[in-house]
């Protein structure tokens, strides 16, 4: 059982780590796009993970990922909520 929870603790604290490291808004990614196109290059990601999530049958990650995508694409083509 303290195996078990440190494992858990020590995931937890790597996907912590990178959830900090992601929230760098100073990335290298495409700053001179407006919102639709942002929506659209984020739907092309998600599809692109969403196909490799369902190739590896994680079949959960497939059904959040197809959502997260789904409201992308209707964010890029101006149908999403504000």
């Amino acid at each position: 059982m303290a195996k078990a929870q440190k494992q858990e603790t020590a995931e937890t604290i790597a996907a912590q780590d990178i959830l900090n490291k992601s929230n760098d808004t100073n990335q290298n990614l495409p700053h001179s796009l407006d919102k639709a196109e942002t929506a659209a290059y984020i739907s092309d990601v998600v599809l692109q993970l969403r196909n490799m999530a369902k190739s590896a049958d994680l079949k959960f990650l497939v059904y959040f990922l197809e959502m997260a995508f789904q409201e992308a694409f209707s964010q890029s083509i101006g149908r999403g909520k504000d």
